[in-house]
């Protein structure tokens, strides 16, 4: 018999998966009727054996089989339908690549590390992480993270678990919120297909949410790196042979201006994109006019400005004045 060693199997690329069910859902079409879901009221309601062909709900159609070609255009026509998301992705996917690349996402994290330790190092980074899983769904991208986080908790006293716990438990809480999320809430209200229906909608309970889960994966996150820290043998990983990744950790690296630049145009397209999903119209005043009004006033002053003082109807303006829900 052979002694070379069994090839380890791979797990299947997420395109693999996602094809592969693209497939099963092909043939499915040669046995399964469509149907199709319709807003009856503010209801959902399920229409059998029907398809919708320009907006209309054409009933008793029979099966609607799909062949190689429809597989084959699935995927384009999915991305012509959701266009915004998709482009929203491969924008900020990249953006993102491009800082790691650069090292501005590291050199930042390391700028901040050095600036707190300890419990208030814990609270900071899992709130960022946090806020960035509820912003845009912060989570492939903790690998790249914890190669600078998981070596400077490890040397501040903590284990690994603590360093990467902070990014996976931060993000977690953040992703379950996801309170301006393109990727998971954009994608649910876009397969909704409901006109009403924004990333502004129930905005007000999301935010409770990512306080209360925050708080909660903070607490618990304090608590693991206060026992850790006092007794390593509690640690989850004790014992095993975990590569802190100290060893490998070269000598700091120092924030150069071009990246001190790349971080600040980061946080302001963060900041951007969440002023851009807020609901401003939702939050309206006693008059009728809404937040959007307040929010604007600065250009309409600038307006006023430039159009020699005339009047642009800030009566109302007083700020809260009879804010209704």
């Amino acid at each position: 018999m052979s002694d070379q060693p069994k090839k380890k199997s791979k797990m299947l690329s997420s395109y693999s998966i996602v094809f592969l069910f693209l497939i099963f859902t092909a043939i499915l079409t040669w046995f399964v009727p469509q149907s199709v879901v319709v807003n009856d009221h503010g209801t959902k309601k399920i229409i059998y054996d029907a398809i919708l062909v320009k907006g209309k709900v054409m009933a008793g159609q029979g099966l609607q089989p799909m062949g190689l070609w429809d597989i084959i255009m699935a995927p384009a026509k999915g991305f012509v339908k959701a266009a915004q998301l998709c482009f929203a992705l491969l924008m900020a996917g990249a953006f993102l690549h491009l800082l790691n690349y650069v090292g501005a996402m590291r050199a930042g994290i390391g700028w901040l590390l050095k600036r707190f330790t300890g419990k208030t190092l814990i609270v900071v980074l899992t709130f960022f992480s946090a806020l960035f899983g509820a912003v845009y769904g912060l989570w492939e991208e903790i690998p790249a993270y914890s190669m600078a986080v998981v070596p400077l908790f490890v040397l501040a006293g903590y284990d690994v678990v603590t360093g990467i716990g902070v990014l996976t438990v931060g993000a977690t809480a953040g992703n379950m919120a996801s309170v301006v999320n393109p990727f998971s809430l954009g994608a649910a209200v876009g397969a909704i297909g409901n006109e009403s229906l924004s990333l502004g909608s129930g905005i007000v309970l999301r935010l409770v949410l990512f306080v209360i889960l925050y708080l909660v994966a903070l607490a618990y996150m304090l608590q693991y790196a206060a026992r850790v820290k006092k007794d390593p043998s509690k640690s989850i990983v004790a014992g095993l042979p975990v590569n802190t990744l100290v060893e490998e950790k070269q000598e700091e690296v120092e924030i150069t201006s071009r990246q001190a630049w790349s971080i600040g145009l980061l946080v302001l397209i963060v900041l951007a994109m969440i002023c851009g999903y807020m609901p401003w119209d939702s939050l309206k005043f006693a008059d009728g006019t809404t937040l959007k009004t307040l929010v604007n006033l600065p250009l309409h002053l600038l307006g006023q400005s430039a159009g020699g003082g005339k009047s642009v109807g800030c009566r109302s303006l007083h700020p809260f004045r009879g804010l209704v829900f």
